[in-house]
């Protein structure tokens, strides 16, 4: 979407469609579309409904955007948080691994900070910086960034850090949502599947 958007020039008009639906947890519609195969999808998600009781989203670029709006939807503005994985008194733990190439300009910075501080013990972080520039350092990063993740890593997202986190949340019941770049959900669907997330445990989101 950037590189769509930096290639227009002054004036040019751009076609935006209107807000919908894309996806509810743990239940949803993909892409804003009923189908009989997302119907034969949601069905085989009502039986496992009871089960779910946490969330992992992996994001990355532009993707951090339809992320957060799930995020802040999920995390209540008040001290208890909010049911969202159907079944009474359940609580929806998430975790959100965040993907930039650059610590120097990390998308909705701000309002990734001001969510992890409602979202207090519901939400934990994770910070992954990729890009061959980096050194490692946390210079280019706010102190209220630092301070908001568990983890800043300079590292790719890939099956051997999914299963540390798998193992460090009790993943086994989790819903996992893919949001970024066509590249990297292809790959993410491919580690998530390496580590026990079968296929109608993960959704994307349009990024």
């Amino acid at each position: 979407m950037s590189r769509y958007l930096e290639s227009l020039k002054k004036g040019e008009k751009v076609d935006c469609s209107d807000d919908q639906v894309t996806l509810e947890l743990p239940l949803g519609k993909v892409g804003g579309q009923e189908s009989a195969e997302n119907a034969e999808k949601e069905e085989k998600m009502k039986k496992k409904e009871s089960s779910f009781c946490a969330v992992l989203m992996i994001v990355g670029g532009t993707g951090i955007a339809p992320a957060l709006q799930l995020l802040t939807h999920a995390v209540s503005p008040r001290d208890q948080p909010s049911v969202v994985t159907g079944g009474e008194g359940k609580v929806c733990r998430m975790v959100l691994i965040y993907s930039s190439r650059s610590s120097k300009d990390l998308l909705m910075e701000d309002e990734l900070i001001e969510l992890r501080k409602q979202a207090g013990k519901q939400l934990s972080l994770y910070l992954h910086i990729t890009g061959p520039n980096e050194d490692g350092s946390l210079k280019n990063l706010k102190p209220e960034t630092v301070s908001a993740v568990k983890e800043v890593a300079f590292e790719r997202v890939d099956s051997t850090r999914l299963a540390q986190l798998a193992e460090e949340h009790s993943m086994s019941n989790t819903f996992a949502v893919i949001s970024g770049p066509e590249s990297m959900n292809v790959a993410m669907k491919k580690a998530l599947s390496e580590v026990g997330f079968e296929s109608d445990r993960i959704r994307e989101l349009e990024a």
